[in-house]
């Protein structure tokens, strides 16, 4: 009887021995399908950005240039010193869209990619997803706090560029006034689930690798690479409308 005691014992451990083996894989998969939703949600979510922006931009890129510094119809400058305030830097930076540094461009392509970057707020990472210990409830966060960590972490992880057609890799600062416009945003989307981050996603530096020096140069890679939790996922959207220009001159011109 003792024997059989001691056997049935053993039976029992054994169980608990399976359940460990099975638990481990289990788990793995079901927070990786919880990292997939995050994913797909935020390929929707670009790819809004994108129309957004394109909408922007057909409507930007020949406006009057008193709207914007002076700064001529059909041609967009991404580069160089900070151009002063406008109407639609003043309103992104008023409900608290400004980040680690300001984005260098001319005042047309600033509000396009403003327009294009506001959606975003709602796949930013939360501020205790970027800081914080790693967990399920940290990734998905809450809406206040994803637009306080969306306010910091977007301005270094959005490129918007101009293909010169639908898919190119080649990119255009001037427009005619039908010219068709492309307009591609490029995320670097965090990766916060636990452990499945790690196997899923990758540093900034080799999400960043297969991008144009045009997406990389208005990425803060420093910054992005600086976070406790430096896991990454490109993710584009483009879209394609014809610019609305008009045939006559402004009075400001």
């Amino acid at each position: 009887m003792s024997g059989r005691r001691r056997l049935l014992r053993h039976e029992g451990g054994a169980v608990y021995v399976e359940f460990l083996l099975v638990f481990l894989p289990v788990f793995l998969l079901f927070l990786a399908v919880v990292q997939l939703g995050f994913v797909y949600a935020a390929r929707l979510v670009v790819q809004h950005s994108a129309n957004r922006g394109v909408r922007a931009a057909v409507v930007i890129i020949d406006d009057d240039p008193a709207r914007y510094g002076g700064e001529p119809r059909g041609q967009l400058h991404l580069t160089g010193s900070h151009q002063p305030r406008f109407s639609g830097q003043a309103y992104f930076q008023g409900i608290g869209y400004a980040g680690s540094a300001d984005t260098l461009g001319g005042p047309r392509f600033l509000d396009i990619r403003g327009a294009a970057a506001l959606p975003l707020l709602a796949v930013a990472p939360t501020p205790a997803a970027l800081g914080g210990p790693e967990s399920v409830r940290s990734a998905i966060g809450s809406d206040r706090a994803r637009v306080a960590g969306g306010s910091i972490y977007n301005q270094s992880a959005v490129a918007v560029v101009f293909p010169t057609a639908p898919g190119a890799n080649t990119f255009r600062t001037r427009f005619g006034k039908d010219d068709l416009v492309t307009v591609r945003v490029t995320y670097l989307f965090h990766c916060s689930t636990p452990l499945v981050s790690r196997l899923m996603c990758k540093s900034a530096a080799s999400a960043a690798g297969g991008l144009s020096a045009d997406e990389r140069g208005q990425l803060d890679l420093g910054y992005l690479s600086s976070l406790p939790n430096p896991r990454f996922l490109v993710v584009r959207g483009e879209a394609t409308l014809r610019n609305q220009g008009v045939g006559y001159r402004y009075e400001s011109e």
